[in-house]
């Protein structure tokens, strides 16, 4: 299983496995973009992005999560009260973090949600798995 991101205008596409192709989305972690998301279920990646006049050029995960429902996860990662997570909550304090997902079938996030935080490694994520 492999990971390859082809970046192209805010949407990214990563190759889980050979036969699975996601096509990823991204806003910018703040309340007034919660009309962006859909109430569906899927995977996000929360990350930082360092860009120079809108050109990203290094990034880091933060945190790699699933959720039956994307618009209600991201207001709860967006509200300090709401959040669970102790690590994205002080990285959301110092930093400007995107919300990246993609639409999940409730029967594929477990696998999904651990295949890439095995691939990516995210900061934050208390579980571990192997590639």
């Amino acid at each position: 299983m492999g990971c390859t991101l082809n970046k192209t205008y805010g949407v990214v596409n990563i190759n889980v496995r050979k036969s699975k192709k996601f096509r990823w989305k991204y806003v910018e972690l703040i309340k007034t973009q919660d009309f962006k998301i859909d109430d569906k279920s899927g995977i996000y990646v929360v990350k930082h992005v360092e860009r120079v006049m809108g050109l990203p050029l290094v990034d880091k995960i933060i945190y790699v999560g699933q959720t039956k429902n994307l618009k209600r996860r991201f207001r709860e990662h967006c509200s300090p009260r709401s959040e669970h997570n102790l690590g994205l909550m002080h990285a959301s304090a110092e930093e400007e973090l995107e919300f990246w997902f993609t639409f999940v079938s409730k029967d594929e996030l477990d696998v999904t949600e651990r295949t890439l935080i095995a691939e990516l490694d995210p900061l934050t994520n208390i579980q571990r798995f192997e590639p």
